[in-house]
């Protein structure tokens, strides 16, 4: 499944920033990673997609695969009233918490009764994210995700595995993404 997973990765990832405009970029969001991931995976793999809170839910005979998608991206919040824009979405802490959040969540499904009530068979579990950051950006996305997150994982008692991660540059915006494997440290 690591191999099938990051293989639909790397194709979506082209594949949405093939012809996209840096200025476009902010018209990417977590449901369109979906369904061009969930388009670039065999025909034989079963999906759900927002299966019980799970992102993405891919299922086959030798079980069930949860994956969360993330997808940052500082967008201009236009104001109509004649005053500048603001940034929203921008790079912080809140990120990080709420990416160690989905990731709690996606390592401790089997805590969930509901869940295990449906008789899964969970298998590995996956987290991918993609994010953006301009050059001017005086924070960005990539100082809070390069290598840092790891750390961050390991210390809220997840270990993860980095199974691939791409990046791209468009003008003045560096794309980055990742897929990482998860399971809670016992």
């Amino acid at each position: 499944m690591d191999e099938l997973i990051s293989r639909a990765f790397k194709t979506t990832f082209h594949t949405i920033l093939e012809d996209v405009p840096a200025d476009d970029f902010r018209f990417i969001n977590e449901s369109v990673l979906r369904y061009f991931f969930i388009k670039s995976l065999p025909d034989d793999i079963g999906v759900e997609e927002e299966w019980n809170r799970i992102d993405l839910f891919l299922h086959d005979d030798s079980g069930q695969y949860p994956i969360e998608f993330k997808h940052y991206f500082r967008r201009p919040l236009k104001r109509f009233n004649g005053k500048n824009s603001s940034p929203k979405g921008g790079p912080s802490k809140q990120n990080v918490r709420e990416f160690i959040a989905s990731s709690k969540k996606l390592v401790r499904l089997e805590e969930n009764p509901s869940i295990m009530k449906m008789g899964v068979d969970l298998k590995d579990r996956y987290f991918i994210l993609v994010a953006g950051d301009r050059q001017k950006d005086k924070t960005k996305f990539s100082d809070f995700y390069k290598r840092k997150h790891i750390n961050a994982l390991r210390d809220n008692g997840i270990e993860s595995q980095l199974l691939v991660e791409e990046a791209k540059t468009i003008d003045d915006l560096h794309v980055f993404g990742w897929v990482l494997k998860m399971k809670k440290i016992d």
